[in-house]
């Protein structure tokens, strides 16, 4: 059992939502459900997608995927939360990101289904952070405004652990 990849981006995923599925099943039955459960339980998932509902978007986030040739254990006691699901990719092509193309895009090792696991950590305090900086943040605008919130980038994180689902 070993890592075969790894990818991180920070970015301000567009209305709050970080979707994880098969690059080639964009639409799919159930994901307006998913998303709803999501804004309620801020990780839900659909036959076809896991979608995420972030606490904030004017910080970027930090997400990190990892990609496993097998079942791996994952580290629960430094994440707020851990939540698993099973994906079909048969494509064997990852996107975890914003339906505007900010995120990660993974080639898999194989077409199939995919265990996901989904943790995070940081959401109280990246919204507790915008709440008391937003006030001096508002008087900016551009790249100074971007500049002054690039301070607290990824202090809300995601972290993806994928391993091809046992059969």
């Amino acid at each position: 059992m070993s890592l075969i990849d790894t990818r991180e981006a920070v970015f301000s995923p567009s209305y709050k939502i970080i979707r994880i599925h098969d690059y080639t099943l964009p639409d799919q039955p159930g994901h307006p459900e998913a998303l709803d459960a999501a804004y309620q339980d801020q990780v839900a998932a659909s036959d076809f997608a896991v979608m995420v509902v972030c606490a904030q978007d004017l910080l970027k986030v930090r997400l990190t995927v990892a990609l496993h040739d097998a079942p791996t254990e994952v580290d629960t006691t430094s994440w707020d939360s851990t939540r698993r699901f099973a994906l079909p990719f048969p494509s064997a092509r990852l996107h975890a990101g914003d339906g505007f193309g900010e995120g990660i895009v993974m080639d898999l090792l194989d077409e199939g289904d995919y265990a996901v696991i989904v943790q995070y950590r940081g959401r109280d305090t990246a919204k507790e952070t915008l709440a008391r900086e937003w006030p001096q943040a508002s008087e900016l605008a551009g790249d100074d405004l971007s500049d002054y919130l690039n301070q607290w980038a990824g202090l809300e994180e995601y972290f993806l652990t994928l391993y091809p689902a046992e059969r």
